[in-house]
């Protein structure tokens, strides 16, 4: 999408060039601690047959280099495939359960 026709004041993280800097700028003004900070990655399906580039290989690419300037190690990756994601978090025990289109059940990311 051209960078005019993008509302990213309205909408900030739907932008994977705007969204990891914005979000560790966040939680760091909340107090984290950088060095404390990991990543997990969940995204970037290729829903739709392009002859190109995918968006959503885009999208794993700019967040990893994002990540890789920030200096902030990725843990775990769930990305790329046909199929888009529903994650469940629970921050009381960091576990993400995955469910891909289609799918009747959740599971537990390795």
């Amino acid at each position: 999408m051209s960078p005019e026709k993008r509302t990213p004041n309205i909408f900030p993280h739907k932008y994977a060039d705007l969204s990891a800097e914005l979000l560790i700028k966040g939680i760091l003004d909340k107090g984290a601690i950088k060095k404390n900070i990991k990543a997990v990655i969940i995204g970037g399906s290729t829903i739709f047959n392009t002859p190109i580039l995918s968006i959503g290989e885009k999208n794993i690419q700019t967040i990893k280099k994002q990540l890789l300037d920030l200096r902030i190690k990725i843990l775990k990756e769930e990305v790329g495939g046909s199929k888009g994601r529903s994650i469940i978090f629970d921050p009381n025990n960091y576990s993400i359960l995955v469910k891909h289109s289609g799918d009747k059940s959740f599971n537990k990311i390795n």
